[in-house]
């Protein structure tokens, strides 16, 4: 990818250094605000990482930029606060002629989204987080902090990689752990990253997480466990915020599930304009629906019942994503998920595996698939098939999959599972009688 840098000054005089990367007009600009060890330029170059920006350039105006004192941006600075972040943030918006606009920030990139998401509430429609914890310990375990700037003072070689396998890189492929050190050692010089090390407990955003207005998504990947912690912290403390941590067995596959996910939250084109002819399509439709949700909210409480529908959620979403499904964010469900597929054998693995899931919580699934015809909208479809797909899902007893015979029959070879009929059906708001079928894995 080609990159163009262009620089802002910022209120104290430092140049920071920003890039736009696929032009997309029409479209809610993206501003990612990395973490500070993770430089514009790094993940241009990067194989594992060049995948987001390829990505996301191909559905959004997305601007990008290095943190002060790395990469491309002034090197030798004197204040790395939050503060200061802060108002480089604020002027690359302005250079970059910015009015609403989605922001996705990790780490300290984040918690600088985080804090201007909570200020300018007219200005962010959508924010995505992650390795975001309220209040951070720092990169390096307080107990062993004052000994790794020692090391950063005298062997900046072993400090890089001692950084490396202290942070999230850990998880990652000896090649790629190689490449980071490489690209990390170029990116900032040994004073800056003692001036991050040492500022990266002295930020509490707390207050301003609670402030936060759009809508939000926190994920975690592959991290260690006080990252995990702060991270689903944070969410807690974001009014109607989604939490999910991923888990994946390879680096690429934890690339490519981070990318559908915020994919899936932001929108794959947000483009408003009415459906149109080339809107519709046909679609295989998932229902996923929370059972009994008045009277377990009672019997909980509201505080435990939302915990455990959160919980229930983000592992519903992953089962979504992993079987190459989408769900959609603008269908209003109360406590219910949809899920757009495109073939009836994923559909049916994803159920089976929501059916797994529910049979291990408090919280008991609706569970209902069918295909047809839709019209498409920007996060959102309509359609006949779409209620008569609900209406399934209201038919099924708490953990059982119920599909219709459309479904069936495009999935009777594929799919690995049995069928048991259950009769024609007369559904809620649906003229003709419906036949459906019952899931059942075979022995």
């Amino acid at each position: 990818m080609q990159r163009e840098i262009r620089y802002v000054t910022s209120a104290d005089g430092t140049r920071i250094a920003y890039s736009t990367y696929g032009e997309r007009p029409g479209t809610t600009p993206l501003v990612q605000f990395g973490n500070w060890f993770v430089t514009d330029g790094m993940t241009v170059r990067m194989a594992s990482l060049r995948p987001w920006y390829e990505e996301f350039a191909k559905r959004w105006s997305m601007i990008t930029f290095d943190h002060r004192g790395t990469g491309d941006s002034q090197r030798e600075v004197d204040d790395v606060s939050l503060e200061a972040h802060l108002a480089d943030f604020e002027a690359v918006i302005a250079a970059a002629g910015l009015d609403k606009f989605h922001v996705m920030g990790h780490g300290l990139g984040g918690a600088v989204a985080a804090t201007y998401a909570a200020q300018h509430p007219e200005r962010v429609e959508r924010l995505v987080l992650s390795y975001i914890p309220p209040r951070p310990t720092g990169i390096i375990a307080a107990p062993a902090r004052d000994t790794f700037l020692q090391i950063i003072e005298t062997d900046w070689p072993l400090a890089v990689r001692t950084f490396i396998d202290s942070t999230s890189w850990k998880y990652a492929t000896f090649d790629v752990r190689r490449d980071a050190c490489h690209e990390l050692s170029q990116a900032l010089s040994q004073r800056a990253m003692a001036q991050y090390v040492r500022s990266a407990s002295e930020y509490d955003i707390s207050a301003a997480l609670s402030l936060i207005r759009a809508p939000t998504l926190v994920f975690q990947a592959s991290a260690p466990q006080r990252a995990i912690d702060g991270s689903r912290e944070a969410a807690s403390l974001i009014p109607d915020a989604r939490f999910v941590q991923i888990r994946e067995r390879s680096d690429e596959a934890e690339v490519a599930a981070q990318i559908r996910l915020i994919v899936d939250f932001l929108g794959d084109n947000n483009v408003a304009a009415p459906p149109t002819a080339a809107d519709d399509g046909t679609a295989v439709i998932l229902f996923a629906d929370i059972a009994d949700s008045t009277a377990l909210t009672e019997r909980m409480g509201d505080t435990r019942y939302r915990e455990a529908a959160r919980s229930l959620e983000e592992r519903i979403r992953t089962a979504i994503a992993d079987a190459n499904g989408s769900v959609l964010d603008g269908k209003l469900l109360g406590d219910g998920v949809l899920a757009l597929f495109m073939s009836a054998r994923w559909a049916i693995v994803a159920a089976g595996e929501c059916a797994r899931i529910s049979a291990e919580s408090e919280l008991k699934l609706h569970l209902g698939i069918h295909a047809g015809d839709v019209i498409r909208e920007p996060n959102n479809v309509y359609g006949g098939a779409v209620n008569i797909a609900s209406r399934i899902a209201d038919a099924s007893e708490p953990g059982e999959v119920l599909v219709s015979a459309t479904v069936r029959d495009l999935a009777r070879t594929s799919a690995n599972v049995a069928f048991d009929d259950r009769g024609e059906r007369t559904l809620k708001g649906i003229a003709d009688p419906i036949r459906i079928f019952a899931i059942r894995t075979p022995n």
